[in-house]
């Protein structure tokens, strides 16, 4: 088997946490929100935090300590197994995403393949977006999450393409989260030594 990651970015509320989960499952892969980690390591360096919610209260400085630390303890872990790793893109964090989502950080992560998990943004799903805007802290308005969106795209093109690792987008329609992961799980069959 091989030993990496195949990791998981997409817009908050796209469905990349059920979809990823529900695939690890299927195939027998562990499982790891990034956001989790950033958590874990933030404690570490002294933080009081519960969720991944509390991330938005981070100062600048301390958020760049903690997503480093993470960094590193997910380097550590991909030596010795294969997981599905859901990477969170939020306003937020936009900043930091653009660090650690490129060629450089994708290789040191062993990264076996992207998957980005779009949503088709249509209006039905504006009311789950504009719940975890308000979560988030952030004015999220349409235009916001389809640039968002974009920029997921077209990072992960160029980590793939640059790297010569496979990449999957798969548009997420309202209601067929299960379609969705029967995609995953065949990307990750036809790509991914497992």
């Amino acid at each position: 088997m091989n030993n990496g990651i195949i990791q998981i970015i997409g817009i908050s509320g796209s469905g990349k946490s059920t979809i990823a989960k529900a695939s690890a499952q299927d195939l027998g892969i562990k499982f790891i929100d990034f956001a989790d980690l950033i958590v874990t390591s933030a404690n570490i360096l002294g933080g009081n935090s519960n969720s991944h919610d509390d991330i938005i209260n981070y100062s600048p400085s301390f958020l760049t300590d903690s997503v480093n630390l993470a960094r590193t303890s997910l380097a550590k872990i991909t030596t010795s197994e294969l997981l599905i790793v859901e990477t969170h893109l939020a306003p937020r964090i936009m900043n930091l995403w653009y660090t650690f989502t490129t060629p450089q950080v994708i290789k040191e992560r062993n990264t076996l393949g992207i998957v980005v998990i779009a949503d088709d943004l249509k209006e039905i799903n504006l009311k789950k977006h504009d719940r975890l805007a308000k979560r988030d802290s952030e004015n999220t308005s349409y235009e916001i999450l389809k640039e968002m969106q974009e920029i997921n795209i077209q990072a992960a093109i160029v980590c793939c393409v640059v790297l010569g690792i496979p990449l999957q987008i798969i548009w997420n329609k309202y209601n067929h989260l299960e379609s969705s992961v029967t995609q995953l799980n065949e990307f990750i069959k036809n790509n991914i030594k497992c």
